[in-house]
């Protein structure tokens, strides 16, 4: 075994480009893209609106950084408990160190010290199983699996790929049969409002509505003005908010970015709150969703969500397709006073891409 040194992560010009380097390697399907600047790093890891923004660790051989490890620290309430969480991320070893336990030893190491600081768990989302093990090895557990959804709009780009974009004319006439709900979609008072990130403050009664949708959650992201403007901020970003209003009263809320999913232009539903006596407000959503999408030349509306919230509200009815594509909800119990079987229960959570780092 190759003599390797775990630290915490020295937050310097010099380990900032070492640290851009192995993410460059980890990643290199990320390069060229904003996520891979020195910006998007310190947006990350320097600007969360909590403090220490940030929980970072690194491996070193040889005076090399093979390896790193970050935590971001996520307010949730847990069963009526406000409990800070590591929502684990850029988890990345050097390609010319892999299979040689760095990243088992650099997860443990950074959850020890985790537990430590007084945090109570630790999450992660990830896609690939094979990251999985390495996270077992050192106490993590498997929860349960969270599909994409997809609703397709048009299938130009996608067969474009294959080489076939006449097909599109026989297609998209049939796939407007998933949008018949707009036919039976009369405002009924209901107002959909749009604003973009800078205009945050202007929502007004988002409080009010974060308490109204809270109280049926148990357990559940604190999403607060300031984490929201922090986590739809990051470079390169679009980020929009819709509103869904009733008698000037919120009832439904998402938050979306535009982006191009495997050579897809593509809406991503990054959160979406309904209160539960209102849930008639999501065809509202939707009709503003394939508004924009025609505005953006969008052709597919994706999103991350709970199987049990995808019942819930009836995400079929507006055309979202469960995918054989799964997010796996990994934790890692730090408190002992936690009822780690109670978190188990998927229908405990409401859980969205916004609970991670993703889109």
């Amino acid at each position: 075994m190759c003599d390797i040194k775990l630290k915490y992560f020295n937050y310097n010009k010099k380990s900032i480009i070492e640290q851009r380097e192995l993410f460059k390697n980890a990643f290199p399907e990320r390069i060229g893209t904003e996520v891979a600047e020195e910006s998007h790093y310190f947006w990350k890891f320097h600007t969360f609106p909590f403090m220490p923004n940030s929980y970072e660790y690194s491996a070193y051989r040889d005076n090399k950084m093979v390896g790193y490890y970050a935590a971001l620290p996520y307010k949730y309430v847990i069963n009526g408990k406000e409990m800070i969480c590591g929502m684990i991320c850029d988890v990345m070893t050097h390609s010319s160190m892999r299979g040689q336990n760095i990243f088992t030893k650099i997860g443990g190491y950074a959850t020890d010290d985790l537990k430590d600081k007084g945090l109570h768990f630790t999450s992660g989302y990830p896609i690939r199983p094979e990251v999985i093990p390495g996270h077992l090895k050192v106490g993590w557990k498997k929860l349960f699996k969270m599909p994409l959804y997809i609703k397709v709009l048009k299938i130009n780009a996608i067969l474009s790929k294959f080489n076939i974009p006449f097909g599109s004319v026989i297609i998209n006439p049939f796939i407007k049969v998933m949008s018949l709900y707009k036919i039976f979609c009369s405002n009924c008072g209901n107002e959909s409002e749009i604003y973009d990130v800078h205009e945050i403050n202007k929502i007004t009664g988002y409080e009010e509505f974060f308490v109204k949708w809270s109280s049926t959650q148990v357990n559940y992201l604190i999403k607060s003005r300031e984490f929201l403007k922090w986590r739809l901020s990051a470079p390169g970003k679009k980020y929009q908010i819709i509103c869904v209003r009733k008698e000037g009263n919120i009832n439904a809320m998402a938050i979306i970015t535009f982006a191009n999913v495997k050579g897809i232009p593509s809406i991503g539903v990054l959160d979406l709150m309904v209160l539960d006596e209102n849930y008639s407000a999501i065809k509202y959503l939707f009709r503003t969703l394939e508004k924009l999408a025609l505005e953006r030349k969008a052709e597919v509306i994706i999103g991350m969500f709970c199987k049990h919230l995808a019942r819930k509200y009836n995400l079929i009815k507006y055309g979202m397709i469960k995918t054989n594509i799964f997010f796996t909800l990994i934790l890692k119990q730090l408190d002992s006073n936690i009822d780690f079987e109670d978190l188990k229960k998927e229908i405990n959570w409401n859980l969205t891409w916004i609970d991670s780092d993703n889109l």
